[in-house]
């Protein structure tokens, strides 16, 4: 029996138990983001509204003359003239030697870069709004011919037009060949590079791509991107006080507030409702188009090439020489622990975990192609002693060559120092001290066995974790995180 009584009481014990929830993800991790509720212009709006959008008011969430709407930072524009040049360079110069120390300058770079996107996305979709309503824009507008530009205080948006065709998917990548200005070969190794040699300071010291935010909206795409980061001069800089917003995700910018609705675009005044006749014309027209545009997207997708080697992630490099390391780690203590057994795991092979519904099993990837090519020529020609007996019947030592060895030595060294021309000192030294190998390797041996990795090590372990519920992606845009965080595309 529902009474009011009843409610109350319900409504207390849900928020002792949220309370103590709460207090749990405080005390794992006090910088941390709450899963509050969602704001405003979550839901799609119902049919009726884009059948007689007059007759439709607007929901008290969605409109903000009664206090609703999507939250974020920017909307007072407060903080659109920052110094951002400086405020990003500022984290390069925070102390992070310790645990400690390199919590506070995450969650100001945390706190910055959320910050900066909620500013940019606020004056990028009023720019691509601005270009909208002028008169002089066409449709035989070319995608890469820059429709409106300008600078806001520190950082200036440029305004594009989209692809029309969906599978003809535009490279908005903050760090792709069209922002970098470098072929697809070369930012590959460039990001592999950067992943392989990454440590607890790469993400907040990368200050090019925290400034630079990519907005798609309405046919269209704004960058805003950061400027001036050679004039900064942070010794000499006061960083300006970025508290938390009071309830921390509760106040979030919710994108979907920010959708052109239909019904207010088509709002004509008029309370007369469409005709039977009418609506049956427009839903054979809307299945028609989508026919033929589905049609036209999936010849276009058969007769496309695909590149494998289009695009890689920098998380993926540093995934794999954790996943490198976990191996040497995990096959000393074996060898430790057996004891009196250590020659025959010397000669197993590396166990493989074998994953139900993949047609192979999860192969570690732990020797390079060409040491496996050599011991494979090794054993082919039997186990021949290096004594050769002479015709006169002594026994004389026959000396290896020497001359395949010496090339193997030419080439790691000259790999080393082609290495050690585009990495810093630091970033060098790093790479060997992992114990990895990988600083013997050159750019695109290292690019082959990065995407060897990608195919039999990563992909096949993140369908293990989910089968495993070791992760439980709620909605598309964790499933995101989850994969870019492991180096792995959407694609």
């Amino acid at each position: 029996v529902y009474t009011a009584e009843n409610n109350y009481l319900h409504c207390c014990i849900f928020w002792r138990a949220y309370e103590d929830l709460m207090k749990a993800f405080l005390e794992r991790n006090k910088f941390g983001n709450f899963p509050y509720g969602y704001r405003a212009n979550t839901w799609l709006v119902p049919p009726i509204a884009a059948q007689s959008p007059s007759i439709f008011p607007p929901l008290p969430a969605e409109d903000e003359t009664w206090g609703g709407n999507g939250g974020g930072w920017g909307r007072d524009g407060k903080s659109d003239m920052l110094p951002w040049a400086d405020e990003f360079m500022y984290l390069t110069s925070m102390p992070c030697k310790t645990a400690e120390e390199r919590e506070i300058r995450d969650r100001r770079a945390f706190l910055l870069h959320s910050l900066f996107v909620d500013v940019a996305i606020f004056r990028s979709i009023a720019a691509i709004r601005h270009v909208m309503e002028s008169t002089d824009v066409s449709t035989s507008i070319k995608i890469d011919e820059v429709l409106h530009s300008e600078t806001v205080g520190n950082f200036s948006i440029t305004v594009t037009r989209d692809s029309s065709d969906a599978s003809c998917k535009l490279d908005t990548k903050i760090d792709g060949s069209r922002a970098t200005g470098m072929d697809s070969k070369h930012l590959a190794e460039r990001n592999l590079l950067k992943g392989i040699t990454a440590d607890e300071n790469t993400a907040a010291h990368d200050v090019d791509s925290l400034g630079i935010v990519n907005i798609r909206y309405c046919g269209y795409v704004a960058v805003a991107k950061v400027n001036n980061y050679e004039k900064t001069i942070v010794t000499s800089f006061k960083p300006a006080d970025i508290t938390d917003q009071p309830e921390g995700g509760a106040h979030a910018l919710n994108i979907n507030s920010l959708r052109m609705l239909l019904n207010e675009a088509n709002a004509t005044g008029e309370k007369k409702l469409p005709t039977q006749s009418h609506r049956q014309e427009e839903l054979t027209a809307a299945q028609t188009y989508a026919e033929n545009l589905l049609k036209e997207s999936l010849q276009n997708l058969e007769e496309e090439e695909t590149d494998k080697q289009s695009f890689m992630r920098w998380e993926l490099g540093a995934c794999w020489v954790q996943h490198l390391q976990d191996l040497k780690k995990s096959d000393k203590d074996k060898k430790q622990g057996d004891g009196k057994e250590k020659k025959k795991t010397v000669n197993k092979d590396v166990k493989e975990t074998k994953i139900e519904g993949l047609g192979k099993p999860l192969k570690a990837l732990k020797h390079p192609k060409n040491a496996v090519d050599a011991s494979g020529k090794g054993s082919s020609s039997g186990n021949k002693s290096l004594t050769d007996t002479t015709s006169s019947g002594e026994s004389q030592k026959v000396k290896p060559s020497s001359v395949e060895p010496l090339q193997g030595d030419c080439i790691t060294s000259e790999n080393e120092f082609l290495l050690k021309d585009v990495l810093l000192d630091s970033a060098f030294t790093r790479l060997k001290d992992s114990e990895t190998g990988l600083h013997q390797k050159s750019p695109s041996e290292l690019i082959e066995m990065a995407l060897k990795f990608y195919d039999e090590v990563a992909l096949p372990k993140l369908v293990a974790d989910f089968g495993s519920l070791e992760l439980s992606p709620v909605d598309g845009r964790t499933l995101t995180d989850f994969m870019h965080t492991r180096g792995l595309q959407m694609r």
